[in-house]
């Protein structure tokens, strides 16, 4: 039998060899749509929810009780929503968490003021929702490789 800490270290061999996760959230599903075609035409596993709490839902838990191993590989999450947490609230549940898991915010008219605040909060990127899937694609390339 292996012991827990020995489990673990074969979870994490295990999923190092599966294709990297990205998680997009954003309610606008013609937004996540064409994104999350190109990351998968590069080889990502792409799950798409609507809502921060779907997140949250998707792990199963809160974010700072889960293993590293257990989180997606980048988030990509819309900094705008009609309700709910935010994409700086999954951001700053990652960090307080003290998960450096990479994420790219969206804005629907990113500023510099939401750019800073994104950034100073731990943030790879603050894009606005207007660029190009091309240019979210090569960010995403820049953070993590699809293998």
């Amino acid at each position: 039998m292996l012991s827990s800490h020995a489990h673990r270290g074969l979870a994490e061999v295990l999923a190092s060899l599966r294709p990297r996760r990205v998680i997009l959230v954003d309610e606008d599903p013609y937004s996540r749509r064409p994104l999350a075609s190109v990351l998968e035409e590069e080889g990502y596993e792409v799950t798409e929810v609507s809502r921060a709490e779907d997140l949250y839902d998707y792990l199963g838990r809160p974010l700072g009780t889960c293993q590293p191993f257990e989180l997606p590989d980048l988030v990509i999450a819309d900094m705008d929503t009609l309700g709910g947490p935010s994409g700086l609230d999954v951001l700053a549940g990652l960090r307080h968490a003290e998960r450096q898991t990479p994420v790219i915010l969206l804005a629907e008219d990113a500023d510099w003021e939401d750019e800073r605040k994104g950034m100073e909060m731990g943030a790879s990127y603050v894009f606005p929702k207007s660029c190009t899937t091309e240019y979210l694609r090569y960010a995403a390339l820049s953070l993590i490789q699809p293998w």
